[in-house]
């Protein structure tokens, strides 16, 4: 094993050290006297050294950010980053996409590969929530400004939407332009399927029974399996049997199925950024969401970091638009 190049992970499982902890050592961050001795007598019998990973400087490079994305995700965050770069341009700042898969030492060493540059901050977004990744950047959160979308979480800066809130608004402005007309029943029916994160779902749910029950609107909540020609037939005719006129969509694919076999004059509402529905306006009220512009909220609590961090981290709700 003499002079063997090895990961932080494969030194961890020898030396019985957490990845952090090993990190700190290498980046002269604090550890314990025990440790950084235990770590020193390994390095020396075994003449070890980390592969991509060297004794870092201290100081903080202010014209560079990285943004950490799922593989084959790119399309789904694109226009968060497209704001970030665009804002970071402004003032000459770089933004580096690292792609990682679903193994975990993949996202560990592309974690460890941004730290070596000394960014000013970390961007990190997620196929779906991670506890143990999560727990991870936490622990790293001492020796870089990381910063998580779509999800809070204790010891991480975050940005997220606020789905409660938006499917709240929507169902008010639902009410408030026709449900609460004369002859109209109110009901509605809110359509979601099971590939949207169980979370996210809970939380749109949640505005949408919010408001009704507070309202005395009725709520159906149907499971489409968008990929079925069957069930979508099938949901047509349920929302005829309960004269079902007026439908949530939970997302955007939800909508595109809705609206290419709409053909008993439904009215269903659309989410999501710009899109080509914007300019048919099929829909019957939309959920906007201005993903460029969480890049440039992104932007700017990693700017403002510094300053504001001595009161925790910073977390933030994005509110949404909703457009007739």
């Amino acid at each position: 094993m003499k002079n063997k190049k090895l990961t932080y992970s494969e030194i961890s499982q020898i030396s019985g050290i957490s990845i952090a902890s090993i990190s700190r050592y290498y980046r002269d961050g604090y550890l314990s006297k025990e440790k950084k001795l235990i770590l020193e007598k390994i390095i020396s019998d075994y003449g070890l050294e980390t592969k991509d990973h060297f004794k870092l400087t201290k100081t903080v490079n202010y014209n560079l950010i990285f943004a950490l994305i799922p593989q084959w995700q790119n399309h789904k965050f694109s226009p968060i980053i497209s704001g970030l770069v665009n804002e970071a341009n402004k003032v000459k700042q770089k933004v580096f996409n690292l792609y990682y898969n679903t193994d975990k030492n993949d996202f560990i060493e592309n974690i460890y590969l941004a730290l070596k540059h000394n960014p000013i901050g970390i961007v990190v977004f997620f196929n779906k929530k991670n506890e143990e990744q999560l727990e991870f950047l936490k622990k790293l959160s001492d020796q870089c400004n990381i910063f998580i979308y779509g999800y809070t979480y204790d010891g991480l800066n975050s940005i997220k939407i606020d789905f409660t809130k938006a499917f709240y608004k929507l169902a008010y402005f639902m009410d408030l332009y026709f449900l609460s007309k004369k002859n109209i029943a109110k009901k509605l029916v809110y359509v979601f399927n099971n590939k949207t994160e169980k979370a996210i779902q809970n939380e749109k749910i949640a505005g949408i029974e919010n408001y009704a029950k507070k309202n005395n609107i009725e709520t159906a909540f149907y499971n489409l399996n968008l990929y079925s020609k069957k069930d979508v037939a099938s949901f047509f005719e349920f929302c005829k049997k309960g004269s079902y006129k007026y439908i949530v969509s939970s997302t955007r694919e939800i909508f595109a199925s809705l609206m290419a076999g709409n053909s008993d004059n439904l009215y269903i509402t659309d989410i999501g950024y710009i899109s080509i529905y914007d300019q048919i306006r099929n829909y019957l009220l939309k959920i906007h969401i201005d993903y460029p512009n969480i890049g440039i909220e992104f932007h700017r609590m990693i700017s403002s970091y510094l300053l504001e961090s001595e009161s925790g981290t910073i977390n933030k709700n994005m509110e949404v638009e909703i457009i007739k």
